[in-house]
């Protein structure tokens, strides 16, 4: 995971919050030395996991995935985070098979984890809910009309950028966070060339579009490397 950066962003809130978030996306359990060491270093308030960071794309691979190294490693990962500031945890599609076993693991862990459901909590004396889509998307739409109808900051967990553009867009949800798309994995002047669930020349790959926020992931799990287009983890910092 060499040359792993951290990218930081500054969010104006309008007087609502004022805090810092590390936000990690897809891991994909990779080896979590240079991720912890930088979230650390970053001193956050709050951690937000956007999804890909223990491998269930399909049943057979959360059962091949229950133990291992890459599990071992995941489960590090989230387990030390918890020591830095309290986690939430949304899913993305590489979790879409979680067995009973790794979610036991989890939970065992103190993540929160946010499978279409939300949780208030006050960061710094900050009133925040924060929410999650699931890959299954069983509950969204239910949860998605309580999460909108509350009166406090809202941080929006959905890890595919595309479907929160397509199928959920609001302009009640204050931050959305995403990753999946991988920075477009090269880099042109700026454009990303290919993502999952985009295909070439992708809309959302890094960066700010609106209230929607993506990050580049931490690890590069595809067998091309990476072009122009580093792995981070988000320095997120809400001002008033």
């Amino acid at each position: 995971m060499s040359g792993l950066i951290k990218t930081r962003y500054t969010i104006k809130t309008r007087g609502r919050a004022d805090f810092r978030a590390a936000v990690i996306s897809d891991t994909h359990e990779a080896v979590p030395d240079e991720i912890l060491m930088l979230t650390r270093a970053m001193a956050p308030d709050v951690i937000l996991l956007a999804g890909d960071i223990i491998e269930a794309k399909t049943k057979n691979s959360a059962r091949r995935h229950e133990s291992g190294a890459g599990a071992e490693r995941s489960w590090r990962l989230i387990t030390e985070l918890c020591r830095v500031a309290p986690v939430y945890y949304g899913l993305g599609n590489h979790e879409a098979n979680l067995t009973r076993a790794q979610r036991d693991m989890i939970a065992s862990t103190e993540a929160h984890l946010l499978v279409d459901r939300y949780e208030r909590v006050l960061i710094r004396g900050c009133d925040v809910a924060i929410g999650a889509v699931s890959p299954r998307e069983t509950n969204t739409q239910r949860m998605l009309s309580a999460f909108r109808a509350e009166d406090a900051y809202k941080i929006l967990i959905c890890h595919r950028p595309e479907v929160y553009m397509e199928r959920w867009r609001s302009r009640y949800d204050d931050i959305v966070l995403a990753g999946h798309a991988h920075g477009g994995q090269w880099r042109i002047f700026g454009q990303g060339m290919f993502a999952p669930g985009q295909g070439l020349l992708p809309r959302y790959t890094k960066g700010l579009y609106g209230n929607l926020l993506v990050s580049a992931g931490a690890h590069n799990s595809e067998i091309l490397p990476r072009i122009n287009n580093k792995c981070e983890i988000l320095e997120v910092n809400f001002v008033r």
